[in-house]
């Protein structure tokens, strides 16, 4: 009788832990690329350097996020026409979002300013994936 309390209890333990557990964000969940609902577009942001850290990243004119060394991150927007800035520094970036689909801005260093760059999306993805996927 003790081993099947004991039995139940653990079991009873166990279930209650698994129902605590949270599933991860999608932004949270490395390596994923998943399909948009209509009227969205998605673009990831993302530094393969050291270096680009702590600069403040505007979609369109407005705060979007802040780089991280070797990180990525991504932002749901629009589709359409859109510009990509790092901090006041350099010259925004324009760029072209399809509806339902991914754009991939790799931050790099030009001239001594980072800079964004249009990357291939098959490009964009492993680049992302290796960084351990989007925050």
């Amino acid at each position: 009788m003790k081993t099947l309390k004991y039995l139940l209890s653990i079991t009873a333990c166990v279930l209650l832990l698994q129902a605590c557990a949270s599933k991860p964000e999608a932004t949270e969940t490395a390596g994923s690329f998943p399909f948009h609902a209509t009227g969205k577009a998605r673009v990831y942001v993302y530094s393969t350097t050291t270096i680009a850290a702590g600069l403040t990243v505007k979609l369109d004119g407005a705060k979007v996020g802040v780089t991280k060394p070797n990180s990525s991150f991504y932002v749901d927007t629009t589709p359409g026409t859109h510009t990509l800035a790092i901090s006041d520094a350099g010259k925004p970036v324009s760029f072209h979002l399809d509806n339902g689909g991914n754009g991939f801005m790799r931050l790099d260093i030009v001239d001594g300013t980072i800079t964004p760059f249009p990357v291939e999306t098959t490009v964009g993805q492993k680049e992302v994936t290796a960084l351990g996927g989007a925050k």
